[in-house]
């Protein structure tokens, strides 16, 4: 066989195995097309129904502005079962609602619809799996990964989510990492974010700005200057707020001046500036975390310094950094002042925060993505400013005041004058305005009042006279009308009459807003309790209560020892309500320094703005005007000296 014959074959040969290839291929295609078509309407992860059964949940995102990837991971403790952040220093993951929703994110979700076989397609859905070791620079189309494994590292569910689809709401293009299928599902990628506070507590203090009832405000700074660092006091104010009216009042304020500590009290145009005061208590309730960052160990949950601590020179400079000093006290032991100050937070309870506010931290880029219908989703980075922050709680006493013991009789002549002492001082009789009668006047008797004197008794009931003797209501003389009253018309023959009838009457008393007459009675003789039984009269004299019997020397005992056993109990029952009040502050105080223990965190400049307050912020004129003595001189100095520092 000749040269040309052997190309021949080989050229015919080649055709025949490319023309198998493309019927092989496009069967193959068709085949794997129609079999992803036939899973329309399936779920993408058939055999994950159980969201329990997630152990780690991890979460890829690519940052095409930084050229980065933004790897995310939740770990949940195999013995303790507490989900924790591995990229976050291990910080717990307590927000249950983002868990849950992650967790059952991916179970049941659909197949909608198959957009594409092609593997050149991916850019296009946005579907490329963000891998560093295959993505190059300034690469699109770059989609993020979920993917959740069991506590074997078995994988349960794993996909790319990429862009959404143009008038679907709530629809994106995803693919299995595996496969070059394009499917559409409804996703919500929210649930996935790889923002850190999004998967935490962020409610720092968990406090009511209504539990608040005392605020100390330490306002200093602490210089650093050719490695040595001083403190700059500005002022002190211990500050009370009163539920009852809603107030501020000032414990105690002192300022620095010129270094010297000068006790300060409120002037008479000056007051407390209660809208900034409101302000931090309702900043302390909102207080949220930023971020987070592990604290040197040898630092105590009271942020007390262990002498290993101090001879750490990585430990002092990571405290250094973040604006927090260590200071070693007359009684050896250390403790930590802060380069922005310090701020005391009392509530009703008894448990006290303490919070030191330190450097500024590193500023952080919040990747948010937003998009609109069958546009790309573009990220927008935000500069978020931060602070570092240093929390502690302790015990505040001074909230739950001591109980209030009653002394308790020993002996019956202790109980006795314990009475005796309790009782109210025997009031004195009012002074009469009009003379009183000779004898004690007589009881009145409620008699039926003819027509006639009637008309007499309630013109009289509308002055203000009360005679007291036959004469005084008939002479004007003494009648007791007030000054000024018109003149009486002299009485006519009727009106004479009708004297006359009044005349065997006397108005005596005022009872239940009615007024009360009663017949003169005869001297000689006194009506029988029979015929006209007597009505009480207020405004007569006391009426003796008749005499009891004296007790007996069993008696007295028999009450004294039933009085110190109520007060027993009482004093008890006081004691043991402050006991159980004292012991869940301190259980408080325990759970939540675990909780600060470890960490250093950051929150966002603003909130600190929110929490700090100057002088002249504090202390304002009633007037709104501004006074010289609000200025504060400079203070030339401090007095700390922190030694010297390789900062």
């Amino acid at each position: 066989m000749n040269e040309i014959s052997k190309t021949g074959v080989f050229a015919g040969v080649a055709g025949l195995l490319c023309l198998l290839a493309y019927v092989t291929e496009t069967k193959t295609s068709t085949n794997i097309e129609s079999e992803a078509q036939e899973r329309v309407g399936e779920p993408l992860f058939p055999e994950f129904t159980k969201p329990l059964d997630v152990a780690t949940l991890k979460l890829v995102k690519y940052n095409e502005d930084l050229g980065q990837i933004q790897p995310f991971e939740v770990v949940k403790d195999k013995t303790s079962g507490v989900w924790t952040l591995p990229s976050h220093y291990s910080y717990p993951a307590d927000a249950q609602n983002q868990l849950s929703n992650a967790a059952n994110s991916l179970i049941g979700v659909k197949i909608l619809a198959l957009a594409s076989s092609r593997a050149d397609d991916q850019r296009l859905y946005g579907v490329i799996e963000p891998n560093v070791d295959k993505l190059e620079v300034g690469e699109s189309g770059v989609g993020q990964l979920v993917r959740m494994q069991n506590d074997k590292g078995g994988r349960l569910a794993d996909l790319i989510i990429g862009k959404p689809v143009k008038d679907a709401e709530n629809q994106r293009y995803v693919r299995i990492p595996t496969n070059d299928q394009i499917y559409i599902a409804e996703i919500d990628p929210k649930v996935f974010t790889t923002e850190f506070k999004q998967w935490i507590n962020q409610d720092l203090l968990q406090l009511s700005s209504t539990d608040i009832r005392e605020l100390y405000v330490r306002d200093y700074d602490i210089i650093v200057a050719r490695g040595m660092g001083q403190m700059s006091r500005q002022f002190e104010a211990q500050l009370a707020f009163n539920t009852e009216d809603g107030k501020w009042s000032a414990n105690k304020l002192i300022d620095f001046r010129n270094g010297a500590e000068t006790p300060r009290a409120l002037a008479e145009n000056e007051e407390l500036n209660t809208t900034k005061l409101n302000a931090i208590k309702t900043a302390l309730d909102a207080l949220q975390i930023e971020d987070v960052a592990r604290k040197p160990e040898g630092l105590a949950a009271d942020l007390k310094a262990d002498q290993a601590l101090l001879n750490d020179k990585i430990s002092i400079e990571s405290l250094i950094k973040k604006g927090f000093f260590p200071q070693q006290a007359a009684d050896g032991n250390t403790e930590l002042f802060a380069s922005s100050g310090e701020l005391l937070v009392s509530l009703k309870d008894g448990v006290q925060y303490l919070l030191r506010f330190g450097n500024a931290a590193d500023s952080t880029l919040k990747d948010t993505e937003e998009a609109t219908d069958g546009a790309e989703a573009k990220s927008t980075d935000i500069l978020s400013i931060n602070r570092y922050l240093l929390v502690t709680a302790r015990l505040d006493e001074s909230q739950i005041p001591a109980a209030i013991i009653e002394p308790v009789p020993q002996s019956v002549e202790e109980m006795e004058a314990m009475q005796a002492a309790a009782e109210p001082p025997a009031s004195s009789p009012s002074k009469q305005t009009d003379p009183a009668p000779a004898t004690a006047p007589e009881p009145a008797i409620s008699e039926p009042v003819s027509s006639e004197s009637e008309d007499a008794v309630s013109a009289d009931s509308e002055t203000d006279a009360v005679p007291t003797s036959p004469s005084d209501s008939e002479s004007p003389s003494n009648s007791s009308e007030p000054a000024g009253a018109p003149e009486a018309t002299p009485p006519s023959t009727d009106d004479q009459s009708k004297s006359a009838t009044r005349s065997a009457t006397r108005l005596v008393a005022f009872q239940d807003d009615q007024s009360v007459e009663e017949p003169i009675a005869d001297t000689a003789t006194e009506p029988s309790s029979e015929d006209s039984p007597a009505v009480a009269d207020e405004s007569a004299a006391p009426v003796q209560p008749p005499a009891s019997k004296e007790e007996t020397a069993q008696e007295k005992q028999e009450r004294l020892e039933a009085l110190q056993e109520k007060l027993t109990k009482s004093n008890q029952r006081k004691l043991d309500e402050r006991s159980d009040k004292l012991s869940k502050a301190k259980k408080r105080v325990a759970e939540l320094n675990a909780r600060f223990a470890e960490w250093y965190y950051v929150i966002g400049e603003s909130q600190y703005e929110k929490l700090s307050v100057t002088f002249e912020e504090l202390v304002v004129n009633k007037d709104a005007a501004k006074s010289p003595a609000f200025s504060m001189p400079p203070n030339n100095g401090g007095d700390l000296d922190f030694g010297g520092f390789q900062n």
